[in-house]
Formats: structure tokens, sequence, C-alpha cells
């Protein structure tokens, strides 16, 4: 492969996980407050922005993490984010929590697997690890 081909290739692969990150960011409010909406469970009185930042993380450790193949990491990010989520002083609000955190996990999957399946499409199979051990 040519350097400018490489070059190409490097281009397009950030630019389709740049355009992956936004989907999964921006998009993730949308899905979950649909999601809250379709179950016709109450919203979270009040502003929720400690959830809204934690989600967006998630959001960008999820595409990271299937960008860079490290699918077992998706785990643990899921597990730690059920299990502090969930207020032990309100079980009626679980519904609420879990909806939305799956529905924000599942988006941020669907999105980034969208994305590695683009790349597949296009021929470009390294994971985003990868590039940088190019030598």
């Amino acid at each position: 492969m040519t350097d400018h081909a490489a070059l190409h290739q490097l281009v397009l692969t950030l630019s389709i996980w740049v355009v992956a990150y936004l989907l999964a960011v921006i998009g993730s409010g949308q899905v979950v407050r649909l999601l809250i909406y379709l179950a016709r469970i109450e919203p979270e009185p009040g502003n929720d922005r400690a959830g809204r930042v934690i989600g967006k993380i998630e959001d960008v450790l999820v595409v990271t993490f299937v960008a860079a193949g490290a699918y077992t990491a998706l785990a643990l990010i899921f597990a730690a984010k059920s299990i502090a989520r969930v207020d032990h002083d309100k079980p009626e609000r679980a519904s609420y929590y879990i909806l939305g955190t799956l529905g924000n996990f599942t988006w941020a999957l669907l999105v980034a697997l969208a994305a590695k399946l683009l790349l597949l499409y296009l021929g470009i199979s390294l994971p985003l690890n990868t590039i940088t051990q190019h030598g």
C-alpha cells in the first residue's frame, strides 16, 4: 500500500469514528427520551445533569471500546453504571434508570457497530488501536 493510500485509509477510518462518536453522543438523549415516553414512565423530576453527563461519558467509552476491539470492557462499564445508578431508597425508580441505561448503552453500541460494519464493507478491517502501530 502506498503512503498516499495509507493516509487516505487513515483519514477515512478516523472520519467514520468521529461521526460515530457524534451520533452516539448527540443521539443518545433523544433515544432515551423516546424510550421513557414509549414505556410511559414519568421522567425523573428536576434536572438530572449528572445522569446526562454519565450517559455521554458512557457513549464515548462504548464507541472507544468497540473501535479498539475491546468488547469485554463493555461489560465492565455496563455493570458499573447499572450498579451505581440504582437508588435503593426509591425502588420504583429502578425501571427509569434501567431503561435509561439500557437505551443509552444499546444506542451507543449500535452506532459503534454500524461504524465497524461500514469499515469492514469498505475493506478497512483494522481496529482503531492498530492505526498507531503502522510503521
